[in-house]
């Protein structure tokens, strides 16, 4: 079960499981970043490993350029526990991508 979340300061839509339900099923967690900007994708990813290493928390973050990319894997629409995904991004963009 995913929920969402969006950001005002850029289009975002964050998918998170179920609260409790990674904790459940592993022991590392599994984070997406999808966005068709760099600095954004390397902005996020910074702050979202400063937090975990601050709490002590395992975790693996993927990064991937495009909606495109990110649905090439076809395990990834269940392999992640938290995606960030970039709303505004060109082709397939981030509402079509998590649909």
């Amino acid at each position: 079960m995913w929920t969402s979340d969006c950001q005002k300061s850029k289009d975002y839509a964050i998918l998170i499981k179920t609260p409790g339900s990674f904790q459940e099923e592993h022991t590392m967690l599994q984070i997406a970043i999808c966005d068709d900007e760099q600095y954004y994708r390397e902005k996020i990813q910074f702050f979202i490993s400063q937090y975990f290493d601050e709490q002590n928390l395992e975790y693996t973050i993927h990064l991937y350029a495009s909606g495109e990319q990110f649905l090439s894997q076809f395990e990834n629409s269940m392999k992640y526990d938290i995606v960030f995904m970039d709303i505004s991004m060109k082709n397939l963009n981030g509402i079509q991508t998590a649909a």
